[in-house]
């Protein structure tokens, strides 16, 4: 049952709640297992112990808008406000799944002549 599974999870996150990666796979379990309330809970977890940490921020935005629950809008747009201001993200209106750090913006074309 899923919900054993995010029990499971969450229990080995615990072991090492210190570990930003440890709460970032739980978030992705809970996401999977369409546990929105938990998956939320987790990628916060995952940002409180590191603000820089670009797939937790992504995660949280698609599972609130997934959820679609009253409000979401303002709440993507103050988690990809908070991803800019810790530099995980160069834009808010950015969506980091097409995102690559540190790669180039450039033509994909040659010129004809």
């Amino acid at each position: 049952r899923s919900s054993d599974l995010v029990e499971y999870s969450k229990a080995l996150t615990e072991l090492d709640a210190w570990d930003p990666a440890k709460w970032l796979a739980h978030a992705e379990v809970c996401r999977a297992v369409r546990d929105a309330d938990e998956a939320e809970r987790a990628y916060e977890a995952a940002l409180q112990r590191d603000p820089g940490l670009r797939r937790a921020y992504f995660g949280l935005c698609a599972v609130l808008e997934q959820a679609q629950a009253k409000g979401y809008r303002k709440r993507v747009k103050d988690v990809a406000k908070r991803a800019v201001k810790n530099d995980a993200w160069r834009h808010a209106a950015q969506r980091p799944s097409q995102f690559a750090a540190g790669l180039a913006a450039r033509a994909w074309w040659r010129e004809p002549g």
